[in-house]
């Protein structure tokens, strides 16, 4: 059931033998069914309810099933919450989520899956390993503690802290701030290096510097007239060979010449109400 094309739709994984559904989207339909079906094969799917009527009734029991086609997210996310709200208390739904965007929220109490469950001391110990494994990697404080002269410092900058009315922040020294300063200023890459010459500024400066292979040159006036844009004022049938030519004719703004342009209606305020601009087909001219 692969496809290079992303399909965006709400989609319904049935069992056939019981009934039962699950409802969900996705931006990329098929990368989501391959997905579900990996999780539930290898028993990692974050739904309990489906993995374990996967479980029972084997693979072969469960079709998936596209149930309309979008061209935006946000039109898939309003039918699957319609649906959700439709059909999540009925026994036969195996999902879980009440809301799209966030599939907890509203979730409490017996509502919540894991509402009235006791973690068994093997469970507790599994999840105290892994929180040491993950923060004894980035934390660089796992296992110390505060002495307790730090923590009466901390106690009394914090009481500072909230007689000033800072709401318990941090109140750095003088000597943080400054090194805190330091470290977020300019280039850190250029700390320390020599100072750039005249001669290297005005290499950089070349370098930079639009189209090298145009530098010092002009068009001429005939390649000028080529490039310009003919234009026909059709209320009294007068052409100007540019664009500029019609600005120092009537002394007007680029502005207001583009919009009548662009609209092709004529201007309706002003000196120069009721005026209608054109461009000239080329081909036209004979």
């Amino acid at each position: 059931m692969a496809s290079s094309k992303k399909i965006i739709a709400v989609y319904k994984i049935r069992n056939v033998v019981s009934g039962g559904f699950y409802i969900g989207s996705s931006g990329n339909l098929y990368e989501r069914w391959r997905a579900h079906k990996n999780r539930l094969r290898s028993q990692k799917h974050t739904n309990p309810k489906l993995q374990a009527v996967w479980n029972k009734y084997g693979e072969d029991a469960f079709k998936f099933e596209i149930l309309e086609v979008f061209t935006s997210i946000a039109e898939m996310e309003n039918l699957e919450q319609e649906l959700l709200h439709k059909h999540r208390e009925d026994p036969v739904c195996y999902n879980l989520a009440e809301w799209v965007a966030s599939p907890m929220r509203g979730r409490t109490g017996s509502l919540h899956p894991n509402f009235g469950k006791v973690l068994s001391p093997e469970v507790k110990a599994v999840i105290s390993e892994a929180s040491k494994r993950q923060w004894g990697i980035s934390d660089p404080r796992t296992g110390q503690k505060h002495t307790d002269e730090t923590k009466a410092l901390i106690s009394a900058k914090v009481q500072q802290a909230v007689a000033e009315g800072r709401g318990g922040c941090f109140i750095p020294s003088e000597e943080t701030r400054k090194k805190m300063s330091a470290s977020l200023m300019g280039n850190q890459r250029g700390v320390a290096k020599p100072e750039r010459t005249e001669e290297h500024r005005r290499n950089l400066s070349i370098a930079n510097t639009g189209n090298q292979n145009w530098l010092g040159k002009k068009h001429s006036k005939e390649s000028k007239l080529k490039m310009s844009k003919q234009v026909l004022e059709t209320t009294t049938g007068m052409q100007f060979p540019s664009l500029t030519a019609v600005l120092q004719h009537y002394d007007m703004k680029m502005p207001t010449l583009r919009r009548v342009l662009i609209t092709g209606k004529p201007i309706s305020k002003g000196q120069f109400m009721g005026l209608v601009f054109q461009y000239i087909d080329p081909s036209s001219i004979t």
